[in-house]
């Protein structure tokens, strides 16, 4: 019988445009506003993404998140 619980920590953006793109693809007001608004709001979400990017590169992890990988054997007589 054994159980191996392993902890990564995992970063989904491999760059800032990947997160800008997606802050922009999950934001529900795309859907609301119109096309002459449009860069207003990728605006706003790049000033997000500096500020999100600025901490992670600081040593914080407003981006990464813990991965919990679990590995459990029990041998039955």
């Amino acid at each position: 019988t054994f159980c191996d619980v392993i902890q990564e920590i995992s970063t989904r953006y491999g760059t800032k445009e990947d997160l800008i793109r997606e802050l922009m693809e999950i934001n529900p007001l795309t859907a609301k506003i119109s096309k002459e608004e449009m860069p207003f709001l990728r605006e706003e979400v790049m000033k997000e993404a500096d500020r999100l990017w600025a901490e992670k590169e600081a040593g914080g992890s407003p981006l990464d998140y813990p991965v919990y990988i679990v590995r459990a054997s029990k041998v039955l007589s």
